[in-house]
């Protein structure tokens, strides 16, 4: 009797000691399964970034910010179901759904996934459908790799039995050290200082030599706009209401106009174009009695409403969210501060076109509260199917609206002012690989047969554009009233991945130099005044090649002659000394930096407060 108690207990001792050998064997094997699956977003991204997996090799850390999150799922699924297999699915199917989705990304906007843009599945879709794309073979290799370790894991790996009790107390361990990790991956400050071999100023790189998961959760946080350390507006602005604006005794009226992917083609060092065949005669024509140069806008061959938002608030985007967000989607929730509000508060009519959809980049619910009276989107253009271009409406069709709800506001009799700002959409991607009708462009030996037809297809999207504004600037003459014209472009034009294209144009846009930074980012604006309006301007403004496109509201109302209120004023003096801001560099007292004074950072935190009041505090009268 004592002998079978003995082994009695001798084989629960056996057991239960079975049992916790099998667990460790299970949590083992889930650890290395997800480094499998960390090290594969690695070869997924192995075409575009092929020495990522050196930093996965030489820095260990990289490996486990990126391993963590799949450790903590595969163990929760496993705590729950008692299969390793199970857990292994439950990592790698959205781990490879959202590996996909950035590769696409990457390869149209250069730029990583990030949380923002899940809030634009709809728009990207429908975007999506104009363009022909390849599947890259990196993340098939990537993902047939995961399939195979799901199979090897699935026949080969045995499940450990484990108590209830245990896997109950594995859940709430998994679920609480879930959460920590959360915290963890998500640290900005951690996942800037952890050393890599990427180019520092080029965060697709940064991503793929960090990790693509790493990358994802570290820019979550930027969802959270909190209220910067020591913010306090005084400093600032003083006692004064930073929207306090006096009412002009000559009232100047504003059209301005950013343009779909406009550029300087014609700038291009080796860019030849047939003997009258310019694509931009009319922003060379009016150049010689405007202001004009050359904005630092958010985004590469994208981020149209980065370069919107960043004009009509003058809030630099890389200040407010290093994650470049859609900030029309998760900052301007509320009524906030801005041109349009501004120039509303004196009594300007303010209106906004658009020949889109009104809920592209929820334009219809944010240019209320930025101030617009009225809107307009694309159910108010008149156009017939004769009007689109590459599947968009056509600038002419564009001007026809300016010009008309401008001449009504002239007939109409009111002096109050008026204000108009379009987002055109003519000269959008994809551009045709069809051989054009009319060939602008000479044609160097670099070029491709599909390439050259795209760029001839661009150039004269571009001339439609220039001849938008010009029409818009004659018209203007036709006034009596005192009128500007501010006209812009949003970003470059996309031609493929690799920016070919435009180094077969003799622009780089490639190389890490300072000069490449620029080019990558640059567009043109132009400051044009009618007769009327030149006949009372008396002095003459300097034009600008080094300023980003948050400083163009305060370079516009200089250029007119309005008293700025305290804050497009306060934003004119940042920029007097800290002209360009990016998310890598900044131009400072005139030369490419990537550090700053003690007073500049000052300057820019003063920045900060600015774009958090105008976000968050402003208040409508």
């Amino acid at each position: 009797m004592k002998e079978q108690k003995l082994r009695m207990i001798f084989n629960e001792s056996q057991q239960k000691l079975s049992a916790e050998l099998g667990a460790v064997q299970s949590i083992t094997a889930i650890i290395l399964l997800s480094l499998f699956l960390a090290a594969l977003q690695y070869i997924c991204r192995a075409a575009a970034s092929p020495t990522g997996i050196l930093s996965f090799l030489a820095v260990p850390l990289l490996p486990l910010m990126n391993a963590l999150p799949l450790i903590c799922v595969m163990l929760f699924i496993y705590a729950v179901t008692n299969r390793i297999w199970a857990g292994y699915l439950a990592a790698a199917v959205p781990l490879f759904a959202l590996l996909t989705i950035n590769w696409f990304k990457v390869y149209f906007r250069s730029e990583t996934l990030s949380m923002h843009d899940f809030s634009l599945a709809s728009e990207a879709v429908n975007i999506m459908t104009g363009y022909s794309f390849p599947v890259p073979v990196t993340l098939i290799i990537s993902i047939i790799l995961a399939a195979a370790g799901f199979a090897a894991v699935f026949i080969c790996v045995k499940n450990a039995k484990i108590p209830v009790k245990q896997r109950l107390l594995l859940i709430i361990i998994s679920a609480a050290v879930g959460v920590g990790v959360y915290s963890l991956c998500g640290n900005r400050h951690i996942y800037e200082k952890l050393p890599s071999f990427s180019d520092e100023f080029n965060d697709v790189s940064e991503a793929d030599h960090k990790g693509f998961l790493f990358t994802f959760l570290s820019n979550t946080s930027a969802y959270e706009y909190e209220r910067p350390h020591g913010f306090d507006m005084r400093t600032v602005v003083g006692e004064s209401e930073p929207d306090a604006v006096s009412a002009p005794e000559q009232r100047v009226n504003i059209i301005a106009v950013m343009s779909e992917a406009f550029f300087d083609m014609e700038a291009c060092e080796d860019v030849q174009f047939y003997d009258g065949m310019s694509p931009t005669p009319n922003l060379s024509r009016l150049r010689a009695d405007s202001l004009w140069g050359h904005i630092l806008v958010p985004g590469y061959a994208g981020s149209t409403a980065s370069t919107e938002f960043e004009f009509l608030t003058g809030i630099n985007i890389a200040r407010l969210d290093s994650a470049m967000p859609v900030v029309y989607k998760t900052h301007v929730t509320q009524n906030a501060y801005s041109l349009a509000q501004m120039l509303s508060d004196i009594g300007y009519t303010t209106e906004a076109f658009h020949p889109g959809h009104a809920w592209f980049y929820n334009r219809a619910a944010v240019y209320p509260r930025l101030g617009f009276q009225n809107a307009y989107f694309d159910e108010s253009f008149e156009y017939s199917a004769s009007d689109l271009v590459n599947y968009y409406v056509s600038d002419k069709i564009t001007a026809d609206k300016i010009t008309d709800e401008f001449g009504d506001h002239i007939r109409s009799g009111a002096n109050n002012g008026y204000f108009s700002f379009t987002v055109t959409i003519q000269n959008h991607g994809p551009y045709s690989s069809n051989e054009p009708e009319l060939k602008r462009l000479k044609r160097t030996a670099a070029m491709s047969d599909d390439e050259y037809n795209r760029l001839c297809n661009y150039a004269n999207g571009l001339y439609d554009a220039d001849a938008l504004l010009g029409r818009i600037c004659d018209y203007a003459e036709t006034t009596d009233e005192p009128t500007v014209v501010l006209f812009f472009g949003d970003h470059l034009p996309y031609f493929d991945a690799e920016g070919l294209a435009l180094t077969h144009l003799g622009l780089d846009v490639n190389s890490n130099t300072p000069e490449a930074m620029e080019n990558r980012y640059s567009t043109p604006f132009i400051i044009h005044g009618n007769a009327a309006f030149r006949a009372m301007k008396n002095d003459v403004c300097e034009n600008k090649e080094h300023i980003s496109s948050c400083f163009l509201t305060p370079e516009l109302l200089k250029y007119i002659g309005l008293d700025m209120p305290p804050y497009f004023d306060a934003i004119s003096k940042i920029e007097n000394s800290v002209s360009e801001i990016s998310g890598s560099f900044y131009i400072a007292a005139g030369k490419h930096t990537t550090s700053l004074t003690p007073e500049q950072e000052r300057l820019l935190t003063y920045y900060d407060y600015l774009s958090y009041w105008a976000l968050r505090e402003y208040t409508r009268k």
